[in-house]
C-alpha cells in the first residue's frame, strides 16, 4: 500500500464523533445475532439460514449513502463497497435501511476537509474520515480520492464506523464495550479496533505495510486471529450464515503486554 495508514488517524485534539443509536424499536425488530457471541451464546446460532440479497443490499447502500465529488467510478465504489458488507447479512441490511442517513464526501487531491463541512480539527492529512453531530441532519464520511484508488478497505473502513456509531443500540455498543475497553482502554481505540476487525473479513490478509503501522493500526493487525472472540463476533455481523470463526475455543484480546 503506497501510503502512510497512520493517515487514517482522524482529528487533531482527540475529539470524536457523536452516537447516533438506532432506536429501540427497531433494534427489537432486527435482532443482530452476533451479539449473541460477545454475550456468551454464540453456539445456538452455528450456520444460521440467513441467505445472501444482493438486491436488498444494493438498494439500501444507494438509499443510505449518498455520494458527493468524485468520478462515476468513485461512486460505483463506494456503492459496491457498502453492498458487498451487507449483501450476505440481511438483518444488519434492515437495520442500515432504519439508520441515520450519511453523506460521502469525494475530496480531490490537495483538498480540505473543512471545505467539505467537517470540523477545523480534522487531520487534514487523514485518507478518510466519519463524522456525525446530533444536529447535522446526516453523519458524514470523507474520502480523499487519491487514497480511493491505492486502499482496498478505505471505504469499509470508514463504513464500519457508519455502522458503529449508528446501526446498533446503546446496549450492543455496551456490550462491544465489554469486551475491548478493558484491553485498550479509550475510546478512540474501540472504534478503531471495530473498524480493523472488519477490515480483515473483506481482506484475504493483512499486507506487511498495514503490519507495520504504528500505534494501534499495527497492533490490532499484527495480532489478529481466527480465534480471537472478536473475529467471531464481527464475523457473525456480516457473514451470519457462516459457522464461527476459528479451530480453538474462544479467546479474548489480550494486548496488555505489546511494546509498541
Amino acid at each position: 500500500m503506497a501510503h502512510d495508514l497512520r493517515a487514517r488517524h482522524e482529528t487533531t485534539d482527540g475529539s470524536r464523533p457523536a452516537i447516533s443509536s438506532i432506536a429501540a424499536d427497531v433494534a427489537k425488530a432486527t435482532p443482530l445475532v452476533a451479539f449473541s457471541v460477545l454475550r456468551g451464546g454464540g453456539d445456538a446460532f452455528e450456520g444460521t439460514s440467513q441467505r445472501p440479497d444482493k438486491k436488498t443490499a444494493r438498494r439500501v447502500a444507494t438509499d443510505v449513502f449518498t455520494v458527493v465529488g468524485g468520478s462515476s467510478a468513485d461512486v460505483a465504489r463506494v456503492h459496491g463497497d457498502v453492498e458487498k458488507m451487507l449483501e450476505n447479512a440481511p438483518t444488519l441490511a434492515a437495520r442500515t435501511a432504519h439508520m441515520k442517513r450519511v453523506r460521502v464526501d469525494i475530496v480531490k487531491a490537495g483538498g480540505r476537509l473543512s471545505d467539505v463541512g467537517f470540523p477545523r480539527a480534522m487531520n487534514e492529512g487523514c485518507a478518510g474520515v466519519f463524522w456525525d453531530q446530533p444536529k447535522w441532519p446526516e453523519a458524514k464520511i470523507g474520502l480523499r480520492s487519491e487514497y480511493l484508488q491505492t486502499d482496498p478497505v478505505l471505504v469499509v473502513h470508514e463504513v464500519a464506523h457508519a455502522l458503529h456509531h449508528l446501526a446498533f443500540s446503546a446496549e450492543e455498543r455496551r456490550a462491544i464495550d465489554a469486551v475491548l475497553l478493558p484491553v485498550w482502554g479509550n475510546r478512540q481505540d474501540v472504534d478503531e479496533v471495530f473498524a480493523i476487525y472488519t477490515e480483515r473479513e473483506f481482506l484475504q490478509t493483512f499486507s506487511i505495510d498495514e503490519k507495520r503501522a504504528r500505534g494501534i493500526y499495527g497492533a490490532t493487525r499484527r495480532q489478529w486471529s481466527d480465534d480471537h472472540l472478536f473475529t467471531r463476533f464481527v464475523r457473525k455481523l456480516y457473514f451470519p450464515a457462516k459457522t464461527l470463526a476459528g479451530t480453538e475455543a474462544p479467546r479474548a484480546m489480550d494486548w496488555r503486554r505489546f511494546s509498541g
